[in-house]
């Protein structure tokens, strides 16, 4: 409700200028970079306002169309970045920039116990405590990965920092002040009658996890640094052929032809090439695969009725083409996985709860969301519980109290203590957790091997004496699980952020939801290349891939929430626990076996987002 009356206030604001919007998604569009960048909407107006009417000024067209949104992402990233390299003044960081002790003490806790009681960065006026965003003193994201990782995730975090407005007004509630707790964000079908989410019924069978395709899980770490780029080519090559074979068995598509065939119209197949400006419809390129010479061609859509693109998009395209250009007449974007009936046992139910990291407010060691989340679960009892890191949030990394004391091994193990503690130990509900792409303990690179229980507490063996073993479940990030006949596709990486921020739409009127989609239909969770995250494109290529339709997939994502039928899939995006100063959400999820009335998966699982 919160983000639709933000968005309408955005609408009524413009409509005071003359400006109107093509669709509603190019309204939401809008605002999401407006979220993404932390900008309240008084300084969205303001610059938004004087970017349409420079770009506006000689055509005075006032219809504000997807790529004008893209343009005016684009320039303020760019612009942003300019003021970075000029090396502005100190005092004129981002608070987040500034590690610094702040006076206040933090409120304690005789239930989760860390070496110190960090607290929340202030804005600091002296210079001498200022460090630079990318040097490692101060925890910075552009050093953090070096070795391991990609460049791309240096300039990713670059332009995510820059993007933030130093004098943005965002105002936020205290954690401890709020008043929206229990808000419903989102939400996705209905509970039986005669029952809310308080009363639910238990399942009346063991939850038995199991992996679901075993050929596509990654049981143990792979060796990293010795790839080559040959094996790479190789890789996306074969992974572009096998989707292109599945997509002429789906559409019935006779053969394909190289897409520089002249005067007669066929089907052509390729991957969606990056543009450094971001995907444009006037300079559009793909590359076939090796079957044709991995040549690249330029294609032209403007024939196309609707399309969505991003980069690394493998597409079948049919048209014509006259030696340099393919004008494609109709596009298809992927195919969707084989299908599972959803085997819940009969007359058995599922009530699962999942929530995403961080779990502790930025800068703060003490984890008060999880505190509340631990509440909400002893209060409702689910069957099932879903951990999905980041564990330790990357903003302690800025407070220099915090990194004195102690280090992110020791958080990390606080927190896991605690959640085994209270959930496993005392209440005897089942846990899996997930760990998470370029996270601040373990190896940050996607796919992510598992956590073991070494890895998480300090004592393993005192653990293995009691129950907490047989209700843990430790599973790689991403994976493919069958819960109970229940096929549950999980990811803790942002993916949806990043292909929101590369895809392209052309003449689409679709929600944000729909970006969820592309994972299905490319049989992928991270079907975006050039990756904007450290990753391993052999180890991606096998151990990301998703080989089943997934009845539910949680895709956690700081974008705006949602509870969503798409493709397919019942698709959900719980936000972070932790992610603002006043929290953020979790998902609550229900499966109830198949009756006369309900017996499509989309009728019998219910979705709702919750605010913490």
């Amino acid at each position: 409700m919160a983000t639709e009356l933000a968005t309408e206030r955005l609408k009524s604001e413009l409509n005071v200028f003359g400006i109107e919007f093509q669709s509603d998604s190019v309204l939401e569009q809008l605002h999401t970079f407006g979220i993404v960048s932390a900008l309240d909407t008084d300084d969205l107006v303001n610059s938004f306002l004087a970017f349409h009417q420079q770009s506006k000024a000689r055509s005075k067209e006032k219809i504000v169309t997807a790529q004008d949104v893209s343009r005016f992402e684009k320039q303020s990233a760019l612009r942003a970045k300019e003021e970075i390299d000029k090396d502005p003044d100190p005092g004129m960081q981002p608070e987040f920039l500034t590690p610094q002790k702040n006076s206040a003490s933090a409120k304690s806790s005789t239930v989760f116990k860390t070496p110190t009681s960090a607290h929340r960065p202030t804005k600091s006026t002296a210079a001498s405590n200022k460090k630079p965003h990318g040097s490692a003193g101060a925890g910075g994201n552009g050093q953090r990965f070096n070795g391991v990782g990609s460049p791309r995730l240096d300039a990713y975090m670059t332009d995510r920092i820059s993007n933030i407005k130093p004098d943005a007004k965002v105002k936020q509630q205290p954690f401890n002040e709020r008043n929206n707790q229990g808000e419903l964000v989102a939400s996705h079908g209905f509970l039986p009658d005669g029952y809310t989410w308080q009363n639910l019924p238990r399942a009346t069978s063991t939850v038995k996890i199991s992996i679901q395709d075993p050929s596509s899980y990654l049981t143990e770490q792979y060796p990293l640094m010795f790839v080559k780029y040959h094996d790479v080519a190789v890789t996306l090559s074969s992974s572009l052929e096998e989707l292109c074979e599945e997509m002429a068995r789906q559409y019935n598509i006779p053969k394909f032809s190289a897409p520089n065939v002249i005067g007669e119209t066929c089907y052509t197949c390729g991957r969606i090439l990056p543009n450094p400006d971001g995907l444009n419809a006037d300079n559009l390129w793909f590359q076939t695969s090796g079957q044709f010479g991995a040549a690249m061609c330029r294609l032209d859509i403007g024939m196309v009725k609707n399309c969505a693109l991003f980069p690394g998009q493998v597409i079948v395209a049919k048209g014509i083409s006259n030696g340099k250009v393919f004008s494609a007449s109709e596009i298809f974007t992927g195919a969707p996985p084989r299908q599972v009936e959803l085997a819940l046992p009969e007359k058995d139910t599922l009530h699962i709860l999942a929530a995403c990291g961080p779990y502790n407010l930025a800068g703060e060691s003490q984890p008060e969301p999880l505190k509340d989340f631990i509440g909400y679960i002893i209060d409702t009892k689910p069957d099932l519980v879903i951990f999905m890191g980041p564990f330790v949030d990357e903003t302690l990394a800025r407070n220099e109290e915090f990194m004195n004391e102690t280090t992110f091994e020791n958080q990390f193990k606080s927190v896991m203590h605690f959640i085994f503690a209270q959930i496993p130990e005392n209440l005897h509900i089942p846990i899996i957790v997930v760990p998470s792409a370029g996270q601040l303990v373990g190896m940050p690179v996607y796919p992510v091997a598992r956590f073991t229980m070494a890895d998480c507490v300090e004592n393993a063996v005192a653990f293995a004496k009691s129950d907490v073993t047989r209700l843990v479940t430790f599973i790689p990030e991403p994976a493919l699980l069958n819960i109970n006949g229940v096929i549950v596709g999980l990811t803790s990486t942002d993916i949806l952020s990043h292909l929101n921020q590369h895809e392209l739409r052309w003449r689409c009127n679709g929600q944000l939801a729909d970006t969820a989609g592309h994972m299905l239909l490319q049989q992928s969770f991270y079907p975006l290349y050039p990756s904007m995250i450290p990753s391993d494109t052999i180890a991606q290529k096998k151990f990301a891939k998703i080989t089943y339709q997934p009845h539910l997939l949680i895709a956690p994502s700081e974008l705006p929430a949602f509870a969503r039928f798409v493709a397919g899939t019942i698709c959900v995006n719980p936000e972070k626990l932790g992610q603002t100063d006043s929290g953020g959400c979790f998902t609550r999820i229900f499966i109830r076996t198949a009756d006369d009335y309900h017996s499509d998966a989309a009728a019998r699982i219910a979705a709702d987002v919750i605010r913490i």
